[in-house]
């Protein structure tokens, strides 16, 4: 009706987030992804809604920049390991993981911005650091991937992140 979704599109619409399995005139099918927001993950439920929700709730695509999609990783970190050594051993573990990515990253979103009269993100890993509270802050990592490989990523940069971080922690 509103376009807002196809078949295989990730959404969201208030409490569901899937794929989009079947679309019928009374009401959309999504495989569920979870178990939280930050999981990419099939559940391996399927979830019904019905289509009235679309006069009334806003629709997230998650997918809607195609192939490559611009991905958050939120790292929460103690203060005992300083700002700067997280965040450059993120960055170091980010760009190892991300390097194969950014130059078809950078051409899928120039086509987008042709496509959709918008100015892209930059397609290089960024990182922000956010205060959490006395106790801890978070580094927050930007990075465009194939969609179909964000969870393969993410747990990639997270694993060699760690395993940089540990030993330096423990010295």
């Amino acid at each position: 009706m509103s376009n807002s979704y196809g078949l295989g599109d990730h959404i969201e619409l208030g409490t569901v987030r899937g794929r989009v399995v079947d679309i019928g005139l009374l009401s959309t099918t999504v495989m569920e992804i979870g178990p939280n927001h930050s999981s990419h993950q099939m559940t391996g439920r399927a979830l019904t809604f019905p289509n009235s929700l679309l006069l009334s709730t806003p629709v997230i695509r998650e997918n809607h920049m195609g192939e490559y999609v611009m991905h958050i990783i939120n790292v929460p970190l103690a203060y005992e390991v300083p700002p700067t050594l997280g965040e450059r051993l993120l960055m170091e573990a980010a760009e190892s993981v991300c390097d194969p990515h950014v130059e078809v990253a950078r051409r899928h979103m120039e086509d987008m911005a042709k496509r959709y009269l918008v100015d892209i993100p930059s397609v290089e890993p960024r990182i922000s650091i956010q205060p959490v509270d006395e106790k801890r802050y978070q580094l927050i990592l930007r990075i465009a991937i194939p969609a179909r490989e964000r969870q393969r990523i993410e747990q990639a940069i997270l694993h060699k992140f760690m395993s940089d971080c540990y030993p330096i922690i423990k010295a």
